[in-house]
This record gives C-alpha cells, structure tokens and sequence, in this order.
C-alpha cells in the first residue's frame, strides 16, 4: 500500500472516486432518509406512495385553471387540447370542474366511468377556483381530480408510480448501500491523507506548491473562490434545487482541498510556522527583542495606553465625568508598577545572562521581597549558580582524580614489570650460581604475582562497579564470618605486630547477603589493615546490630599520614601511602564499597587524624529469614 503513496495516477484516480462514491453516497443517504422520514420501513411504502399520487394529482393544478379559464372563454380549441392530453384510454389521470352554487359540471377530461375511477381512485384532490366571466361575474368553480387504480395507459404518472415502487422495494437495499458507499469513501478517504506529503522518487515528506502557502491565506483564499462560486451560482440559476446542489459541490470540493492540504502540511515540521500570522508575530517579538526589556516593555504599554484611552474616551459623555483623571491617576500608578517589574526582570535575566556565559561568581542586586514570584525565581538562579559551582568543582576534581589514576596505574604496572625485564636480562647475560638465580628466580615470582594480582583487582573492580557480578543472597549469621576471617588472618597480623582486639554483638545478628562476595569485602578491609595500620598498636573488629540494622566496623591506628579526604580514599588507585611504599594496587576499598552496594549493603569510612574506621551496613534479616 505505501508504494502507491508516491503515485501521481493513483491520488487522481482515488479522488476521482471518491468524488462519485461520495454523489451515490449522498444520493443513497437522501433516499434512505427520505423513506424513513416517511415511515416506509414500518408501513410497506403506503404513506410513500399516498405522497407521490397526491403530488402527481397537484401537479395538474395548472391544467385546471386552464380549463377554467378556456370555458369562461368559451374557447373550444383549448378544451379540446386538455381533452385529448387527459384521453382515459392514454392518461391515468382525470379531472372535472363543477359549478359549487348549482353542481353543474363545467369541464371534465372525458366521461366520467365509474368502473374507471369512481370508488376505485387510488388518490383524490380537491380545490376551489374562481374566476371572472366577461360580464363582470365572479363563478367558483369545484376542481376535482382523481387517479386510476390500478394504472393502465403508459403515461408520466406511470413512469413515476413505477420509480417509486422501485425505491419501496429496494428501501433495504439501499441502505445497505449507503453504508458500503460510506465504507469505500472514508477508505479513500483515509488513503489520500496517508498519501498526502508523498511523491515518487522523493525521500521523505515533500510539499507542492499549493502546500507552500501560507495556512491562514490559503484558508482565506479557499472562502473567497467558495463565495465566488455562490455569486456565480445566483446569477445564472434559478431552480432552487440545482443551486443548492451545485453549491454543495463546491463547497465539499473546496473543503477536501483543505484537509488534503492539512494532512501534507501536518506531515512536515513547522505546521504553524507556514502561517502569515505566525510570521508577523515573529516579526513583531524578533523587533522587540532588539529593544531593551525595559523599553520594550514601556513601548508595549504605551501603545496599550493609547488603544485604551481612544475607545474609553470616544463617547463624549465620559468628558464632563470623574473618569479622565481616574483613568491618567490609574495609568500613571500602573506605568511605575510596570517599570519596576520590568526593571526586575532585566536583574534576572543579566543574572540568567551571566551563568549561561559562565559567570558562576556573578552576584547581581537582589530581588525585593515584596515580589514573591520574582524572588523565587532568583532564589532558584543562585541555586543553580551553585549547582553549576559545585559541579565545575568534581570536574576539576574529578580530572586531578584522573591523572593520578592514569600516573599511579603506570606506576604500578611499571614497577613489577621493570623488575622482570631486568631479572630476566641478568639471568640471560650472566653466569649465576644457582643461588643468586634462585634469589632471582623468587623475585620474578613475587613480581609476576603481584602484576597478575593487579590485572584480577582491575577486572574485579571493573565488574563490581558494572553491577555484573551474580548476587547470591542467603542468611549470614557476620559473627561467624567475621571470627573465620579473623582466623585466616591471625598470622598476617602477627607478623604486622598488630594486637587484634574482637567485640562482636552478643546476640546473633544475622544479614541477607552473599557469603562469598561477603568475605571479599571483609578479606580486604583485613588485608589493608595488615599494610597500612602501625606496628605496635591494636586493632578493632567491632559488630553490632539493632532492631533494623547491622554494622561492622574495623579501626586501626595508620602508620602513614592521613592527609587526604575519605572520599578520595575510596577511589580507584588511591592509597593512603602517597608515596606508595607497600604493594597494593589501591582498588581495595574500592571493590570493597562495590561488592557491599551489590548486596544491598552501605559502605563508609571516617577518618579522625591518624584514626582509620571504616563500616560496613547492611538491614537485619527478618525472623523467618533467618531461620531459613
């Protein structure tokens, strides 16, 4: 179907049709109408027919007074004519005049034969006619027609009771018509408003030149050629019924003119904007936006001003009122208000002005209090002012960030790989004893570990923070793990001359976490507090728990000075040492943080001079969880 949008042949022959369909269409509607308005489809056609035989039987009204008038005249010529015009052997219709002060017939059509019309006359009209005799008498005349039942000679009133019992009969018929007129007509219908906007070879929407035109003046120039029409109509018809017809034609053609236009026009951007009016107003408000906002507001009111005052003042009553000087008072207090607001709104815009150029520390004259909309709005420009502030302040953060990450990535990557290159070049150049190539042999190892240990905190790090690591949550009793681990560590701190310090929660609080991923966070808040925390001192592994949550907290004394924020501690590659003595690739707290969020969990540290604490959150488990 959409490849015969593009088809010139194919609109053409679509409108064509529906032109036709929508005359059958309106045809078929109006006879339906017309038979159901009359009671055909209750009553078989009765009243239907009744109508037709009595419009048949008016119609000969004429011919009544012309026998009125020839027998007044005594004209036997004229008599004769409608004598042989209504022949009972040829006409289905006959008519009489009857002097209604002495019964005498005056005129008839033939012999009145009662086996022909009298009792069996399907229709009957009556009507008074009078008329002036040469002698200045006046006679009144009883016209009398009738109807054969049933119609015999091949005449028009046979030619129209036929097309009219038609019409009875296929009253059903028609209607159903009507509705798969109506079907086939918004079919095309529909069809030329998807086609509309396209053309063969063209991509995309393309427009005509009638759809070039402006809407509001292709609209007044539609109404003009439909007035045009209707002038055109009046002078040279006079029959009612086709003027009318003639007039709906036009005006439905015209009217589909304008919604095919529409439905092209509606298909490209800028539907308004392809507008006369849409043009001037730009034009207007593009000329005042060259004016300063305080100017532009005055000159706007101004010309309100002057408006105002020609139709306040064009009724000479007002002139000897009190309205004059209440109308200069009330304008003048409106023209201040109006300044002042106006001058308002110029703050906020320099303001507005300034942050879009950058100006993050512009600080303009503030708003009075006494205009609570416009003092909002400032009140929400500072805040972004701020906004914007605090965000080009973690931009510059975050870039510091990013060269050390890029600088200390480097370095630990250059490190172990270094000594690798240079063990292996004096494995390769000199004659060694197998005990300097053993001592070798164990650097390369503890080098190549330490490289293989950065590149699996990388990916870790990296799937942590991706949020790609499978979760597996099941009820966690942390004093369990937390003594486990303590275990597995107890030789490191030892060696670290570290005296540890337990208090775990003296009930038994129980999480919903992931017991592996659990012990990775945990692992590495162990480990770093076997590198970082100073000889000789206690540690503290701490849990606790309430009715909603459960922490875990581990401090240490640093051996290193902790002059760096805590949040920059938790970022990737950052240490406590600066001066990055120790091993560490600085993602654990990091991965630690990822791995506690993944669960569910909060991860934070604070530190208080040398004090190191970082604590661990997670929500308790419900009761018949945990018993799970």
């Amino acid at each position: 179907m959409k490849q015969l949008y593009g088809k010139l042949w194919v609109k053409c022959t679509a409108i064509a049709l529906l032109v036709v369909f929508a005359v059958l269409f309106a045809a078929a509607a109006l006879g339906s109408a017309y038979l159901i308005n009359y009671g055909a489809y209750a009553d078989g056609g009765e009243q239907v027919r009744q109508i037709a035989e009595n419009n048949l039987l008016q119609q000969t009204n004429g011919d009544g007074w012309a026998a009125l008038h020839a027998w007044a005249e005594d004209d036997t010529v004229s008599r004769n004519l409608l004598r042989d015009r209504y022949d009972p052997l040829t006409s289905n219709i006959y008519f009489k005049l009857t002097d209604k002060d002495t019964g005498e017939i005056l005129f008839s059509t033939g012999a009145l034969n009662k086996d022909d019309y009298s009792g069996k006359a399907s229709a009957y009209y009556q009507q008074d006619m009078t008329t002036l005799l040469s002698d200045g008498s006046e006679v009144t005349a009883v016209y009398q027609a009738y109807l054969k039942s049933p119609l015999a000679p091949r005449d028009s009133a046979l030619y129209v009771m036929t097309w009219v019992e038609r019409l009875i009969s296929a009253r059903y018929l028609l209607i159903a018509l009507a509705i798969l007129l109506l079907a086939v007509c918004l079919f095309l219908f529909i069809f030329l408003l998807c086609a509309m906007g396209h053309k063969e070879g063209v991509d995309g929407i393309y427009q005509c030149w009638l759809n070039k035109i402006p809407l509001d003046l292709f609209l007044a120039l539609l109404v003009l050629l439909f007035f045009a029409w209707a002038t055109f109509l009046s002078d040279i018809w006079y029959i009612d019924f086709w003027y009318y017809i003639l007039l709906a034609f036009g005006a439905a053609a015209l009217a589909l003119t304008l919604v095919l236009s529409v439905a092209g026009r509606a298909k490209a951007p800028g539907f308004f904007r392809n507008t006369v009016i849409y043009k001037l107003f730009l034009l207007i408000f593009r000329t005042l936006g060259r004016i300063p906002m305080v100017w532009g507001t005055m000159l706007i009111w101004v010309c309100w001003c002057f408006v105002d005052l020609y139709f306040t003042f064009s009724n000479s009553y007002y002139y000897d009122s009190l309205l004059p000087a209440f109308w200069v008072i009330s304008r003048a207090v409106l023209t201040i208000v109006i300044l002042y607001l106006a001058s308002s709104l110029r703050l906020l815009q320099k303001e507005g002005q300034a942050i879009a150029d950058g100006q993050t520390d512009y600080k303009g004259k503030p708003i009075p209090r006494w205009l609570p909309a416009l003092k909002k709005h400032e009140e929400n420009l500072q805040s972004i002012q701020s906004g914007i502030q605090k965000a080009v302040d973690e931009q510059t953060r975050a870039e510091r960030m990013k060269t050390e990450l890029i600088t200390n990535v480097s370095h630990d990557i250059k490190t172990p790989l270094t000594s690798i290159v240079n063990y292996v070049d004096l494995l390769e150049k000199e004659d060694i004893q197998p005990e300097k190539a053993k001592e070798y042999v164990d650097v390369l190892n503890r080098q190549s570990a330490r490289l293989k240990k950065l590149t699996e905190d990388l990916v870790e790090a990296s799937k942590a923070s991706s949020g790609s690591l499978p979760v597996h949550l099941a009820p966690t009793d942390v004093n369990v793990l937390l003594s486990q681990l303590a275990g597995d560590y107890m030789e490191k701190l030892e060696d670290a001359q570290l005296e540890p310090i337990f208090r775990p929660a003296p009930s038994q609080p129980v999480i919903q976490a992931d017991g592996q991923l659990l012990s990775r966070v945990l692992g590495n808040l162990f480990s770093n507090i076997c590198k970082y925390a100073m000889p000789g001192t206690r540690v503290y592994f701490e849990s606790a728990a309430d009715e909603n949550t459960v922490s875990l907290t581990f401090k240490n004394i640093s051996k290193y000075e902790l002059n760096i924020p805590a949040e920059e501690l938790m970022a990737r590659f950052v240490r406590g040492d600066r001066a990055r003595h120790t091993e560490g690739s600085g993602l654990g707290l990091s991965i630690a943080q990822s791995l506690t969020e993944l669960q569910g969990g909060t991860f934070h540290i604070e530190i208080d001079g040398d004090l190191f604490k970082a604590v661990v959150t997670f929500p308790r488990a419900r009761a018949e969880s945990a018993q799970l």
